[in-house]
């Protein structure tokens, strides 16, 4: 049966180029994946260079010889360094060109100077052969563990068409064709058939390998996130500890310190003597008080965060919730002569919440706010229906204010807005941050609308009780 070359090198032409296309989709998924560039430049070169040499009949045959043969050493040149990227080797890119330039000139000197077809064909013949083994030894030395097989299998491809082109050249020398550039032999179609299949072959085993290279890189980077997860876990569980202990360590002595220190305030054991150790004892009360809070803030941040924070919601009236927090405040906004009002509005309905939480939600609230506005301002607590299944809580001030792009910043924790250092107070960053999961962990929604030097107004939305 006749084989018909020509025909051979157009399928050869088409398959190659089809499988340059498949390559550089899934090239395009994985840019990060060595040497998947390579190799899906070399099968679309492959493709080329062959179109190029079949077209020879309608192009200029020097340019068409030079250029075809140029690309087809440049594409196993490129199949060559793939496999060296893949198993993170480095490029001989020198070499490549090198080869390149020296078959062109070959190609050319054989081609212009002396019109010799069987040097031309043996040359180009030996070169991809010696190529084609240098890769397949490369692909047995890449080859890892979990990829052996289908290394070795593109290895002994690569390896069947070296021996077909090896068997070209050969049969050339034995049998010096005529002056056709198509060089009609059995052993020249049995080169380009076998070519056709193990390109095939070869691009289904290449993306295998770059596969098994993907799955081996997900396992690897669930075991370091699985490592992560652990250290975190065990860094978590090392803060709660060191903070529960600190929690018993520094609330012990402070206990003794506000107790002596409001012991000293009533001058329960008689007076003082010096007007200023009355005053003093009230500092040390009051610094105490501030440690004590912020302790206790700590904690609740950090509960909140390692999702420990619990609350317990009940049915809750809370009108006498807000009334005890406004007394409570009521002293630091007499200091700073802020004037402190409860909107009169009618008794607002039962809602869901922990008694506990509210309070110190309405106490965080109502502290920014008298710290945040400067003597002579206004605060005021409303109590509300909003919409028909929430209770709002709003707590409206005429203070330095915040800008609005900062907000979200500030409901993290430790966080501060710049605006506060032009005022005396002082902040550690954690109320705001409290208040948001205590709201969020009593199904609630929490608002902040606010503008520099125009005040704030916080907005607290918890479920009516059924």
């Amino acid at each position: 049966m006749h084989i018909d070359v020509f025909t051979l090198v157009l399928v050869h032409c088409l398959v190659s180029v089809a499988l340059g296309g498949l390559m550089l989709v899934f090239w395009l998924s994985h840019r990060n994946l060595p040497g998947l560039r390579c190799w899906t430049i070399a099968t679309i070169l492959l493709g080329v260079s062959t179109l190029i040499s079949t077209a020879r009949v309608v192009l200029p045959e020097v340019p068409a010889i030079l250029l075809s043969n140029g690309l087809m050493v440049l594409c196993f040149g490129f199949f060559h360094n793939g496999v060296r990227e893949f198993g993170g080797m480095p490029t001989r890119w020198p070499a490549v060109l090198g080869a390149v330039a020296a078959m062109v000139l070959f190609q050319g000197w054989f081609t212009i100077v002396t019109n010799d077809v069987p040097v031309r064909i043996v040359a180009l013949a030996v070169v991809l052969s010696a190529a084609c083994f240098l890769t397949a030894r490369e692909l047995l030395r890449v080859a890892g563990p979990n990829m052996r097989t289908t290394a070795l299998s593109a290895a002994c491809l690569f390896a069947i068409v070296g021996v077909t082109l090896a068997a070209r050249a050969v049969s050339t020398l034995i049998e010096p064709p005529v002056a056709d550039h198509m060089g009609r032999y059995p052993t020249h179609a049995i080169h380009f058939l076998v070519s056709i299949l193990s390109s095939i072959l070869l691009v289904f085993c290449l993306l295998m390998m770059a596969m098994q290279r993907l799955n081996r890189d997900l396992v690897r980077r669930g075991i370091q996130l699985e490592e992560a997860l652990n250290r975190s876990e065990d860094a978590s569980s090392a803060k709660e500890q060191f903070l529960a202990m600190m929690s018993h360590e520094l609330r012990t002595p402070l206990n003794a310190i506000l107790g002596f220190s409001d012991m000293q305030r009533s001058q329960i054991l008689g007076p003082l003597g010096h007007p200023r150790y009355l005053e003093y004892a009230g500092d040390i009360h009051a610094s105490g008080s501030h440690l004590l809070g912020l302790i206790n803030s700590i904690l609740d941040i950090s509960k909140a965060t390692a999702g420990k924070l619990e609350v317990a919601v009940t049915p809750v009236d809370p009108m006498p919730i807000a009334e005890e927090m406004l007394r409570i405040i009521g002293h630091a906004a007499h200091a700073k002569r802020i004037t402190l009002t409860q909107d009169p509005t009618p008794k607002p309905p039962l809602c869901m919440a922990d008694p506990q939480a509210l309070r110190q939600i309405l106490l965080n609230l109502l502290s920014n706010a008298v710290k945040f506005t400067r003597p002579g301002g206004v605060v005021s607590l409303r109590i509300a229906e909003v919409g028909r299944d929430r209770v709002g809580f709003i707590v409206r001030d005429d203070g330095i204010g915040m800008d609005p792009v900062e907000i979200p910043r500030l409901l993290r924790p430790f966080e501060q807005s710049f605006n506060i250092y032009s005022s005396s107070a002082q902040g550690t960053g954690l109320g705001l941050p409290i208040v948001d999961a205590l709201v969020t962990l009593q199904g609630g929604k929490l608002r902040i609308e606010s503008g520099l030097g125009k005040g704030t107004t916080v907005l607290v939305e918890l479920p009516i009780a059924a």
